[in-house]
């Protein structure tokens, strides 16, 4: 028998599945009849007439992803409503049209499968299943069926409420470095789309109402925005599942028909210019709030960050800014580890792309005393970062994305569905690769040097009395 294996490789990124021609001159494997070897059938898209594409990449593994992403994520809510979309993926999985979130969650207990509700770089918000290759039909029409006739009923959406400032508060006590940068986004693009917050902050949460859900999804989750993406699953039968569910989607629907003039277009050459710099502390007594620190003790976590290119608008600055983010790690003899928790203490950087632009720091987490000293080193060290360590920069850049965006199938798929960029125009995993290895100097030099014609954003929380304005820092 062909022996399957699940070792991975960056060079050979398709989950450890031989490709055909290797299997048949011994690299590696030996199989015994042609009918064992494992078929990669490549990337199918097809565009349906709707205006949906779908995506596949058949490589016959045994789990399968499956998601719909549609582009109407956090930068497309409404002043009025900000975090509504946050809501709006927890209302897709509480019912449909076709079955009540109790329906929904006995087919995914008989079939084995999980559910899960996303958002990917404030573009997009989308549903995914993962379960087995052969039960993956019944949880993917749940998912269909929710984008074409969702049940935004108040009553489920009360539920809530509670959860998600629950969430937010043990988002802000136990992984504090996301929490604030997270946060960071809202200043560093003050009243802007890409400020809009990624959870619901209390302040809206009563705000994120049925009646704005159902307006801001009349504008937005509409087929032709619509991605159907799946990993280890027959491209025709994904097809044939999304075209059979049991309502059909259409721009030309009266809701969606009724909302296209208030639909909010955005040009993400424009997103470039939406940055502004802003600054926020937030005190909070942390030994108080969490109750769980016996001895008591303080702590300060600051978020800085600095304009930065996006992931769409060019992919030679995508990676020159994946590169530099990690020349900085290196600076800060930062290693490579597979528990990189938030509850650990020191510098650690970060590069957040979105379409047209990013946002690309980091995060300190120290004592109060400390907050200050290890802030103004770090943005000293990013200003004067050297390039001595570029090829070291290069592998762990290719390292990283691999293991964030392809080594998993539902990472694969998340990146499989939104890898297009303009129209049908997509970025392959090989593309990355090849121009992470590309980056030179003078590309280092080109993020270094759009971070310093930014005025840097910060949030700090925690113990902030004693920590004080950047622009009191020289900054």
């Amino acid at each position: 028998m062909l022996r399957r294996t699940s070792s991975r490789s960056i060079a050979q990124y398709n989950f450890g599945h031989p490709k055909l021609s290797e299997v048949y001159t011994g690299k590696g494997v030996i199989p015994t009849k042609k009918s064992d070897a494992v078929v990669d059938h490549g990337v199918k898209v097809t565009q349906l007439t709707n205006g949906a594409k779908v995506i596949t990449h058949n490589m016959e593994g045994a789990q399968v992803s499956v998601g719909a992403y549609v582009e109407a994520g956090p930068m497309y809510d409404p002043a009025s409503a900000p975090g509504l979309s946050y809501v709006m993926r927890w209302a897709f999985t509480t019912s449909n049209y076709d079955n009540s979130l109790f329906q929904i969650d006995r087919t995914l207990r008989s079939s084995g499968a999980s559910l899960e509700h996303l958002e990917v770089r404030k573009k997009f918000i989308g549903l995914r299943t993962d379960s087995r290759a052969d039960m993956w039909q019944k949880p993917a029409e749940n998912i269909f069926t929710g984008f074409a006739a969702p049940r935004f009923h108040e009553s489920d959406i009360e539920r809530f409420r509670d959860t998600f400032d629950n969430i937010l508060s043990e988002q802000r006590w136990q992984q504090p470095r996301t929490y604030c940068t997270d946060r960071l986004e809202e200043v560093a693009f003050y009243k802007e789309p890409l400020g809009n917050p990624r959870h619901v902050l209390p302040n809206s949460n009563d705000a994120c109402s049925s009646e704005k859900l159902l307006d801001n999804y009349a504008k937005y989750v509409l087929p032709s925005r619509t991605v159907i993406a799946g990993v280890n699953v027959d491209h025709s039968a994904l097809v044939s599942a999304y075209e059979n569910a049991p309502f059909p989607h259409s721009d030309t629907a009266p809701h969606h028909a009724k909302t296209a003039a208030d639909r909010k277009v955005i040009d993400i050459l424009s997103e470039d210019r939406q940055y502004t710099g802003g600054e926020f502390h937030e005190q909070e007594n942390r030994p108080k709030e969490m109750g769980t620190k016996p001895d008591m003790e303080y702590e300060s976590i600051a978020a800085v960050g600095f304009r930065s290119f996006g992931r769409d608008a060019n992919l030679k600055d995508y990676v020159a800014s994946l590169v530099t983010r990690n020349l900085f790690d290196i600076a800060k003899n930062d290693g490579i580890r597979y528990d990189r928790f938030d509850t650990h203490h020191g510098i650690r950087s970060f590069y957040r792309p979105y379409a047209g632009t990013g946002l690309i720091g980091f995060t300190a987490r120290t004592g109060p005393k400390e907050i200050n000293k290890a802030v103004l080193d770090s943005l000293k060290e990013f200003q004067n970062l050297g390039v001595e360590n570029l090829a070291a920069a290069k592998a762990r850049a290719t390292a990283e994305f691999f293991n964030t965006e392809l080594e998993s199938t539902r990472d694969y798929c998340n990146f499989l569905a939104t890898s297009f960029t303009k129209g049908t125009a997509r970025v392959t995993p090989e593309e990355i690769l090849a121009a992470i290895q590309a980056v030179s100097a003078a590309d280092v030099k080109r993020v270094k040097d759009i971070a310093a014609a930014s005025r840097p954003s910060i949030w700090v929380t925690g113990e902030t009395l004693a920590f004080p304005s950047l622009r009191q820092l020289g900054f």
